[in-house]
């Protein structure tokens, strides 16, 4: 009773009671707490940036709260927004040294896909005996680290190999030569020990059909385009990957023969096959009902395989190899316009390629723009082209038939099917 009259006392005289003290010590420690998480914002995202490269070789990562995942701050929208880190030039080309060792893989492993990306390879691979890795890391670039480039900085066995792959972000998308398990998703945050977080299986036709294996793959906007072998399903799949670690399947198109290659633009995607369809376009505006716009299928399309789509701005390079002997009328390269023939239907430029082509990279800025090809001419393995393909500015020939061609800042890399890996070329 005595304690109570005084605080009483004390609140007429001025003082503090015991609620207004509790209320005061509550707003002092909000005060401060408040401006902490103001400036923690700022801070967690230079902890992060710093963490995240400490993990992963470098400190240009920054993490992205609108996408959820942590990106690059150099050119890792590459595949996101079409930008590409590229920075070969047609006045570049004479410059370019050879480098004919890359890399040992191991052996019986023999590279099949590469990517090439600011400093480091991502390369697939393929052996005959499953308990072997068949993904690389690699790194290529020596300001990156204390160790020559390039060297291996780690490697994954995913299972039975691995066909083609794709990235965006610190994801590796893989298309698996396994009918378990058609796509599967890599994190690559770290480096040093990349993680597979989430495989999906392609929902089958009949509960009687046998599973095919994955040959190609595309990334866009929080989708994956994924081409398989021909089977009695969908040759060409939708998967919904904006939550990487729950693939999603949206929906699949019957094309009829094998999908070797994917690209989109404008709500169409392009798809070169092994089939009479060699170059197939189709409407992927609504991936849940894909329909037929068009194919186009040139001479020679009963002994070429459509190989290769690549998009440069509004221009699509389309590509076809095999075939055996050459036929001069069988053309190999074609340059399509797709602001004007959006449905592939009238190319402005075909070019006979003896070999066929295997890969192809446009880079350089305006005026001084170069087509760079990998092909299966012995003697002639990389030609540069100026982009309307009507003049070859100079080739190389390889110690080895080249399986692609990927480009990143100064260097040109193609991905050979040994246990060598690559060969490459650089500024």
């Amino acid at each position: 009773m005595k304690s109570r009259i005084i605080l009483q006392n004390n609140a007429r005289r001025g003082f503090l009671t015991f609620e207004a003290l509790l209320a005061l010590t509550l707003f002092c420690m909000l005060i401060p707490a408040a401006i902490f998480l103001n400036l923690s914002s700022q801070k967690l995202m230079q902890y992060a940036e710093q963490k995240m490269g400490e993990n992963s070789g470098n400190a240009n990562i920054i993490y992205d709260s609108a996408k959820n995942m942590f990106l690059e701050k150099v050119g890792i929208y590459q595949d996101e927004f079409g930008k590409n880190t590229c920075e070969i030039g047609a006045s570049d080309i004479p410059t370019l040294k050879m480098h004919q060792s890359g890399i040992t893989l191991g052996q019986g492993i023999v590279g099949t896909s590469l990517l090439s990306h600011n400093g480091y390879m991502y390369e697939s691979a393929n052996s005959s005996v499953q308990s072997k890795a068949d993904l690389f890391i690699i790194n290529t670039n020596s300001q990156l680290s204390s160790q020559p480039s390039p060297y291996i900085v780690s490697s994954l066995n995913t299972g039975p190999g691995i066909a083609s792959l794709a990235m965006s972000g610190v994801y590796l998308f893989l298309a698996n030569e396994s009918s378990v398990s058609q796509l599967q998703i890599v994190r690559v945050t770290d480096r040093v020990h990349p993680t597979l977080i989430a495989q999906l299986k392609l929902p089958l036709p009949h509960a009687s059909s046998t599973a095919p294996k994955a040959t190609s793959i595309f990334f866009e906007h929080g989708m994956v385009y994924l081409g398989t072998a021909k089977w009695d399903g969908s040759e060409f799949n939708i998967i919904d990957v904006s939550n990487p670690t729950i693939p999603t399947y949206v929906g699949g198109f019957k094309v009829g023969a094998q999908v070797n290659s994917i690209t989109t633009y404008n709500g169409y995607a392009y798809i070169a096959t092994s089939g009479v369809g060699q170059l197939t376009v189709l409407d992927v505006h609504d991936p849940f009902h894909i329909s037929k716009v068009s194919i186009f299928s040139p001479d020679g399309s009963t002994i070429l395989d459509g190989h290769g789509v690549l998009l440069s701005s509004t221009t699509l390079y389309f590509s076809r190899n095999g075939g055996g002997f050459n036929n001069t009328k069988n053309y190999e390269l074609f340059l399509f316009d797709l602001q004007n023939d959006p449905q592939a239907q009238n190319p402005l430029v075909f070019k006979d390629i003896p070999g066929g082509v295997y890969g192809t990279i446009v880079s350089g800025k305006k005026g001084n723009t170069v087509v760079s090809i990998a092909t299966g001419n012995s003697t002639a393995s990389i030609q540069f082209l100026t982009p309307d393909l009507t003049k070859t500015l100079t080739t190389q020939t390889l110690p080895s038939n080249p399986i692609g061609m990927v480009c990143d800042h100064g260097q040109i890399t193609e991905p050979v099917p040994t246990e060598q890996g690559f060969i490459y070329q650089s500024t």
